[in-house]
């Protein structure tokens, strides 16, 4: 997320996305707590994880990094009839991905305050790991949000295009790695692994092979594509 309250942009949108749900509001708050609000994304780009779930049909989604549970929570609201599914369709789901057991532990508390938590399972542990099992168990998969390991993501997007369905979705937050991948050479804010492999991750999408892309220019930027 990381906006500029400054810019009247921002404000305007901010002012018009501003959450009321007391399930969110109290993610938000914990986060605060934790000095880790606006490692998250924001309720804009929520709207529109939730906006992409629905346009496409999403049912089987996984997210690569929960944090507090956040963006899962806008994922799993905007699964099919939430949780209500007509006749011969299947629930939703979303399979969230975290290795740092407090985030999980408020992760799950939130997903009790939203209750959402019978559409959600949070698996502890290396991404590398759960996804292998994920891969086993549950492929082929509608959606992928990723927002984890910055220097891990062509790793992520190898995984994304072995397990999406024809059609589906890969999204991606921080694809501008705070402005470094911006510059031809690495700047001293981020890792030599970082900005090489978020400007893989970045060229691969848009590059016109297996997926049709755009970005969407958020601060941080997101990054859409559709496997063809």
């Amino acid at each position: 997320m990381r906006i500029d309250a400054q810019d009247p942009k921002n404000s305007y949108i901010e002012k018009l996305v501003a959450v009321t749900d007391p399930g969110l509001l109290a993610i938000e708050a914990r986060l605060r707590a934790a000095d880790r609000w606006g490692v998250n994304i924001g309720a804009n780009e929520g709207r529109l994880l939730a906006l992409l779930v629905q346009v496409s049909g999403a049912k089987k989604v996984v997210e690569i990094g929960t944090l507090f549970g956040y963006s899962t929570v806008w994922l799993a609201r905007a699964l099919p009839a939430n949780g209500q599914p007509a006749i011969g369709q299947t629930d939703g789901r979303v399979w969230t991905i975290e290795r740092d057991p407090i985030s999980a532990a408020h992760a799950r508390q939130g997903f009790l305050d939203c209750g959402v938590a019978e559409r959600i399972d949070l698996l502890e542990g290396e991404a590398s790991e759960k996804l292998r099992e994920l891969e086993s168990a549950h492929s082929p998969f509608d959606l992928v949000f990723i927002d984890a390991n910055k220097s891990a993501y062509p790793e992520y997007l190898d995984w994304a295009e072995r397990n999406l369905r024809v059609g589906g979705l890969v999204i991606a937050d921080n694809v501008f790695l705070g402005g470094a991948v911006f510059y031809d050479a690495k700047p001293d804010s981020v890792s030599l692994r970082q900005w090489q492999g978020m400007r893989e991750f970045n060229q691969r999408l848009l590059s016109g092979g297996k997926f049709t892309s755009a970005f969407v220019p958020t601060s941080e930027g997101l990054l859409v594509g559709v496997l063809v």
